[in-house]
């Protein structure tokens, strides 16, 4: 899998030859790009600001749009061979999205805080949910296979 990570006037130009996805990202949600359509299996369009903390008049990453990322990402990421995260600056929210996926899915953070400033909050954000969601899921697993365990065998309700 190739995670791209650019920045808004670069976005609209780049073309790919496979199945690809991308996460658009800016300040306010009438600034995205157009995105070539070409061979692009999913958009997702967020409009948040490059901060990491509550500052008023400012938004900050939501937990709900966190999970719009990754819900994102999971319905796509057998489908394409590529994935194509911008913000407006491409040095640090989309950095962050893309390391995140990154350590998720991979295993490691890509090297984008080498090459890159990812915004810590979106990083940290993304983690966090994607944690909360798997802890979430093999609690009810567990409680619901062990409610049902009596005395050593499986109780019949």
């Amino acid at each position: 899998m190739n995670i791209v990570v650019t920045n808004i006037n670069r976005a609209p130009e780049l073309i790919f030859d496979g199945p690809w996805a991308a996460i658009s990202v800016a300040s306010y949600s009438e600034d995205w790009p157009m995105l070539s359509e070409g061979n692009r299996v999913g958009l997702l369009q967020l409009a948040f600001h490059d901060i990491d903390e509550k500052i008023y008049g400012y938004n900050l990453m939501s937990d709900d749009q966190g999970l719009e990322i990754l819900d994102f990402v999971y319905g796509v990421w057998d489908k394409v061979e590529c994935i194509l995260v911008h913000c407006e600056a491409g040095i640090s929210r989309s950095p962050a999205i893309a390391a995140a996926i990154s350590k998720i899915k991979i295993g490691h953070d890509g090297g984008y805080f080498r090459t890159h400033i990812p915004n810590r909050y979106v990083y940290n954000t993304l983690l966090k949910l994607n944690h909360n969601r798997k802890r979430s899921y093999w609690h009810g697993f567990f409680r619901q296979y062990y409610s049902r365990r009596w005395f050593g065998f499986i109780a019949p309700f």
